[in-house]
């Protein structure tokens, strides 16, 4: 569990949060749990040592602990926070980490803590006011394949007209060219009307991310 956090803490508190949940989880028998806990108090405190003292001798938690160091921790990046801020670890980011635990918080816009979760890798990220980046994105490639396919069929029909017309001068050389640019076009068209459609679904599906 997290301690009532009414500010941004320190790296170090985190730290210490992490150290304290990972012996926590290992004593009930959570090894992964434990592990993925005990790397984020690593990676945010790597000088720390237990103390000898604090466990019998040969536990394994002392050694399990000097095995995670983490030279490259890996993270993925969160929706980004509109009007307020996202804060993983003590640390203002949108830089979630994905190899381990964290201590995620939202800020309001006066700096305020809104929301405080402490979250394993797998488990969904609180939700809070975004802007619609991925959305967006998706929109305006949408309208841009659309543009492409409403130019392609503006072609295509514009060949047609052009291959039906009756002009004793078109070779039948002429003529294949011309079909063949037509159905072209309307591949073309038919292909950019199915992604402007494919990306519309999915920026409903994707919602203000």
């Amino acid at each position: 569990m997290v301690p009532c956090l009414n500010e941004r803490p320190t790296p170090e508190l985190v730290a210490e949060i992490h150290r304290m949940h990972g012996i926590d989880l290992y004593t009930a028998g959570k090894q992964e749990p434990a592990r993925l806990a005990l790397r984020a108090s690593r990676i945010l405190g790597p000088q720390y040592r237990f103390p000898a003292d604090l466990f019998p001798k040969g536990h394994a938690l002392p050694d399990l602990w000097l095995s995670l160091s983490a030279p490259q921790p890996a993270h993925v990046r969160a929706p980004v926070p509109k009007q307020s801020q996202v804060v993983f670890d003590g640390t203002v980011t949108r830089n979630r980490p994905s190899d381990r635990a964290t201590v995620f918080q939202h800020l309001g816009k006066d700096g305020s803590v809104q929301t405080t979760r402490y979250l394993m890798p797998k488990d969904p990220l609180p939700s809070y006011p975004s802007i619609p980046r991925q959305r967006n994105r998706l929109i305006a490639a949408s309208i841009a394949t659309g543009a492409v396919a409403g130019a392609s069929y503006a072609l295509a029909w514009q060949g047609r007209s052009q291959f039906m017309k009756s002009d004793p001068k078109q070779t039948k050389k002429d003529l294949n060219t011309t079909r063949n640019q037509v159905n072209t076009a309307f591949v073309t068209a038919g292909i950019c009307t199915t992604l402007s459609a494919t990306g519309i679904a999915a920026a409903i599906l994707v919602g203000p991310r």
